[in-house]
């Protein structure tokens, strides 16, 4: 029995550090937007150092949470925080 809950709180530590990661991504992605509304993914991800897909679940999230919209086309459009 001890051993289950000892899993399970290293699972809880892994799983917060995980999102604290993923927040910190979300965060600085907010931050470039802001700088500049047209930035595309592909040049967040090379600012950010992340993988592309990383930041389009990134964006993903913070559509979900309400915190930013894509105004416009993908080609033309810009990021509207929110």
């Amino acid at each position: 029995m001890d051993q289950i809950k000892l899993g399970e709180e290293k699972y809880s530590s892994i799983e917060s550090h995980m999102n604290a990661t993923v927040n910190a991504i979300a965060n600085q992605i907010l931050d470039l937007m802001r700088l500049d509304r047209n930035v595309t993914i592909v040049q967040l991800a090379e600012i950010t150092s992340k993988q592309r897909v990383m930041v389009a679940r990134s964006i993903k999230t913070l559509k979900e949470a309400g915190m930013n919209e894509r105004v416009g086309s993908d080609k033309t459009g810009y990021w509207r925080i929110l």
